[in-house]
């Protein structure tokens, strides 16, 4: 990740439960009402910590669907994301470009 941007934004502990599912209290700036999807946190690497920061919170807004339509066309991104479901079960998202990067490190059995 040498060279990179990182950012995180999300719910975290700001949230709330509708219908079994936790949804975030992230406002869209469109509607200026909450955002209607799941998606909890996400984390960005890109290649400068601004431009980290602004997809962050950009993709927060878009919901983790519109996030990886738009990640096809953004190949420079490394996203990981968290969302709930209806069980209240998490669901992550990790992208390739970001899966390329990593070095997965298997404990001894």
């Amino acid at each position: 990740m040498d060279n990179q941007g990182y950012a995180v934004a999300g719910s975290f502990r700001k949230y709330f439960e509708s219908n079994s599912m936790k949804r975030p209290f992230t406002i869209d700036p469109l509607t200026g009402y909450p955002v209607d999807h799941t998606l909890l946190m996400v984390s960005v690497f890109a290649p400068t910590c601004a431009e980290a920061e602004a997809y962050a919170n950009a993709f927060m807004v878009m919901g983790p669907d519109k996030t990886k339509a738009f990640l096809n066309n953004h190949r420079n991104l490394g996203v990981y994301m968290i969302s709930s479901n209806y069980k209240g079960e998490w669901i992550t998202f990790m992208n390739d470009d970001l899966k390329e990067k990593m070095e997965f490190v298997k404990e001894p059995i």
